[in-house]
């Protein structure tokens, strides 16, 4: 006894109601398909985002933990300030 080949049906549903999308004209199925592969690209840009999220937070953790007295930089407070002690406002 032979099994029967399995096929996929597409469909499509609006306004609750479902469409084969194999009976549509061409130019319908192609939009489909390319649907699909953009529906496919967000997820991965989605997925991208999210790493390049947490990669940057990790970053400014490593650069929050790396901060030290020697690298900090006065604040002048106005430049009259910087005036009587010599110095330069920037």
């Amino acid at each position: 006894m032979e099994k029967a080949p399995s096929t996929k049906t597409w469909t499509y549903t609006i306004d609750g109601e479902k469409y084969d999308v194999l009976k549509l004209p061409d130019e319908g199925q192609q939009a489909i398909k390319l649907m699909v592969e953009i529906d496919r690209e967000l997820r991965t840009l989605n997925r991208q985002r999210a790493i390049y999220s947490a990669a940057a937070t990790q970053l400014n953790a490593v650069v929050y933990n790396s901060l030290n007295e020697e690298a900090l930089i006065a604040e002048v407070e106005d430049e009259e300030e910087a005036s009587r002690t010599g110095g330069e406002a920037n």
